[in-house]
């Protein structure tokens, strides 16, 4: 029976084929979005972008779109904080 490889990263073995993203990458991914999403909700860049392409019949349903991915990659920013903070919570008290 073959064994099943793993990759190590820190601490942690993963499964051949798993990929975990790390806080710091999730975080920022997580903060772009988020602020992306936030400049396109708050500030009418994007009905104005899209009434200048002849599509601003789309705009009425953007919030049915943009406040769900605000809250997605508001979450996923603090996913990755509480994260951040757990792993550095564990690793500091590890000498004591």
């Amino acid at each position: 029976m073959p064994r099943e490889r793993t990759l190590c990263q820190g601490n942690v073995r993963y499964a051949k084929g798993t990929y975990a993203m790390n806080e710091r990458l999730m975080f920022r991914v997580g903060l772009t979005g988020a602020i992306a999403t936030a400049v396109c909700c708050v500030t009418p860049i994007l009905p104005f972008g899209l009434a200048l392409l002849g599509l601003g019949a789309w705009s009425a349903g953007l919030d049915y779109i943009l406040l769900p991915m605000l809250v997605f990659f508001g979450a996923m920013a603090g996913l990755a904080l509480a994260r951040k903070r757990s792993s550095a919570k564990i690793s500091g008290s590890g000498g004591a």
